[in-house]
């Protein structure tokens, strides 16, 4: 609807986190249209943010803007599907900025893995004969380190120790705009047992 409309623009929201990073309460505070208003909201929440190590978020509301842009040659319907910060446009890259955090979807390619760390295979999913792929969503600073892992396709006995392997990965910076940003983007992490050896 926001794309035959042409809508485009930054809605403000104000999030309220627990200390678990657990959006608990969103509500606008710039609109742009009902439209864009309610796929921010549904995209904020849907987010957890990364907790304070030794201590709580601080209480208070936190200020998040989501961008939402139209691509210049757009003529297909698409777009954010179900109020999820993100989708596809004319199946061609969208970058959505969230704050100042770029989610990278459709074709647009994450930034280059400079450092990986092989994930350990745990026992009991070895025993188990466990194995299968994990996809996760990634979370990067301005210096391409990985400050935030979610979980999107899961296998529960290979889960943590694919997140605990991408929580050590370090990519190249990602440029958006000509300046170094966070991005987000999907992960896959593959286990097989031919190689737990």
């Amino acid at each position: 609807e926001a794309i035959e409309k042409k809508l485009q623009g930054k809605v403000v929201v104000e999030a309220a986190v627990d200390a678990k990073g657990i959006v608990t309460a969103v509500r606008v505070t710039k609109s742009v249209s009902p439209t864009l208003d309610k796929a921010a909201i549904d995209g904020v929440k849907a987010h957890v943010f990364e907790a304070v190590l030794e201590g709580a978020i601080n209480p208070g509301p936190l200020v998040v803007g989501v961008g939402f842009t139209l691509p210049a040659e757009s003529k297909n319907t698409g777009g954010v599907v179900g109020g999820v910060v993100g989708g596809v446009l004319g199946g061609q890259k969208a970058e959505v900025e969230l704050g100042d955090v770029v989610r990278i979807t459709g074709e647009g390619k994450p930034p280059r893995l400079v450092r990986e760390v092989a994930p350990a295979y745990p026992a009991a999913a070895r025993e188990a004969m466990v194995e299968g792929v994990i996809i996760l969503e990634a979370m990067i600073d301005t210096r391409g380190r990985v400050v935030n892992v979610k979980v999107l396709r899961s296998i529960p006995l290979l889960d943590q120790a694919a997140v605990d392997a991408v929580r050590q990965w370090i990519y190249e910076p990602f440029i958006f705009k000509g300046k170094p940003h966070p991005a987000i983007f999907t992960v896959t992490v593959r286990f097989t047992l031919k190689d737990s050896e």
